[in-house]
């Protein structure tokens, strides 16, 4: 259950690499497209390696997959305001009209906020599945063995 549980949150974690990789970088099309693939299969690696260290309850994976998730909201609130300000530059560099450029603008600024508050109900989300995760773990007296 625990390894099943890592793998499934460390293919999230990857999932989510890739999706802040996307928005930053492939974007441009200055990275090939297999590299995605690679983001996500290493990056699901990753993230389950860290989640399956030293734990002995799937309940601690939960835990520290909450954590990472919400590590990688994080990082996910720069990633759509770069996508959004990627989309508005393109718009404002050509040729178009005031109201064209205007209305990219606001656009842009409504999937900023867009995204922010998707990020920012992510993060909550993942500190409450960690409370109640550490809460579960107490009231069951499941502690980790200490190593000798």
């Amino acid at each position: 259950m625990r390894k099943t549980l890592a793998f499934l949150l460390g293919l999230l974690g990857g999932l989510l690499i890739y999706l802040i990789t996307a928005m930053i970088f492939l974007a441009t099309g200055t990275v090939p497209p297999w590299f995605a693939a690679l983001i996500v299969v290493l990056g699901a690696l990753v993230c389950s390696t860290i989640m399956l260290k030293g734990t002995q309850w799937p309940m601690q994976v939960l835990a520290r997959g909450s954590v990472i998730g919400g590590v990688l909201w994080v990082f996910m609130i720069p990633a759509t305001t770069v996508l959004a300000a990627k989309g508005a530059a393109h718009v404002v560099d050509s040729n178009g009209s005031g109201a064209e450029q205007a209305g990219a603008l606001i656009g842009s600024g409504l999937i900023a906020l867009m995204g922010v508050g998707l990020s920012v109900t992510m993060i909550a989300i993942c500190v409450v599945t960690y409370v109640i995760a550490r809460l579960m773990l107490r009231a069951t007296g499941k502690k980790p063995r200490r190593r000798r």
